[in-house]
């Protein structure tokens, strides 16, 4: 029997004491991605909203091959969800910094 055969065998789910402030500059978002690294869905990010790469962190590398959720911040993001091919982005609130 061979484990972890697909994306959803193996699920990774970062944990954060996330602090809001809804005057901050920076939009955090909860990143769930499949079958991508951490490196590929930033860099997606980038390039689909035209931002420097100063403009997002993130926390940590999650796993290609996994069904992951981690956090990113964006310098003014903006306040909404999106989806692309292998990610959603859900915004979750405002942060005074990164």
């Amino acid at each position: 029997m061979k484990l972890k055969q697909i994306p959803e065998d193996f699920k990774v789910t970062e944990n954060s004491n996330l602090s809001f402030d809804e005057n901050g500059p920076y939009s955090v978002y909860a990143l769930y991605k499949r079958n991508a690294s951490t490196f590929e869905a930033v860099e997606t990010l980038i390039c689909r909203f035209n931002l420097l790469y100063k403009d997002i962190s993130y926390s940590g590398l999650k796993d290609r091959t996994a069904c992951t959720r981690q956090y990113v911040a964006i310098y003014n993001g903006e306040q909404k969800t999106f989806r692309g091919k292998f990610y959603r982005l859900k915004y979750v609130g405002r942060m005074a910094r990164q």
